[in-house]
């Protein structure tokens, strides 16, 4: 009896130690962000975008980005959103999937945000370019800021049927989230191995 009693422990503190790791995996925080500016930009017709850096360490998935609205301070998006690993040149309305540098577009908008599909991954260190594909209705502004005080991009704009370029010395307000994935350590493994192994003799004895 005592040894299954042992292996039962064994057992449950595994796989408490799996829905722990689980869990904090599923937990979305903030990549990289801009929380500096007071300027309010993007009336009607405009388009904005905004190249982030990400830090070193692990990468994310289940990635959402959003603007700051110039009036609630809430988060804030609008119409389609293009992700690319390159800088882009061209108007809003050629943004497509056969753009160069594509990785995902959303159009998906929860609490302010635009919501990539769960897949879309973020490496670390890298640079990369978001790019609004429609352009604001006239209805919202959105904060940034005139000095530049995010240096690992710069705001991006475009008017009408105007290119894309940056706005130098200027970064939107905002924020990119998502989930770390997670890379087990040693310990991790062994544990999580060891606790496989006990639920696998605990069913054989019983």
């Amino acid at each position: 009896m005592k040894k299954k009693a042992i292996t039962a422990t064994g057992t449950w503190s595994a796989l408490l130690l799996i829905v722990g790791l689980a869990y904090a995996s599923s937990a979305q925080s903030v990549i990289t962000e801009n929380t500096s500016g007071s300027i309010a930009s993007g009336g009607s017709g405009f388009t904005l975008g905004q190249s982030v850096t990400t830090p070193a360490g692990n990468s994310w998935t289940n990635i959402s980005f959003n603007l700051v609205d110039s009036i609630s301070h809430n988060p804030y998006a609008e119409g389609e959103l293009f992700l690319l690993s390159a800088s882009y040149a061209g108007t809003a309305a050629s943004l497509s999937s056969s753009t160069s540098g594509f990785l995902a577009s959303t159009a998906n908008i929860t609490n302010g945000e635009w919501v990539f599909a769960p897949d879309v991954t973020l490496n670390p260190s890298t640079q990369y370019f978001f790019y609004m594909g429609t352009s604001f209705d006239g209805s919202h502004e959105v904060l940034f800021s005139g000095s530049n005080p995010y240096s690992g991009g710069e705001a991006l704009e475009a008017l009408g049927s105007d290119p894309y370029g940056p706005v130098s010395g200027a970064d939107l307000v905002f924020t990119l989230s998502g989930t770390v994935v997670p890379v087990p350590e040693p310990t991790t493994l062994a544990l999580t191995g060891l606790g496989g192994l006990s639920l696998l003799l605990f069913r054989r004895r019983k």
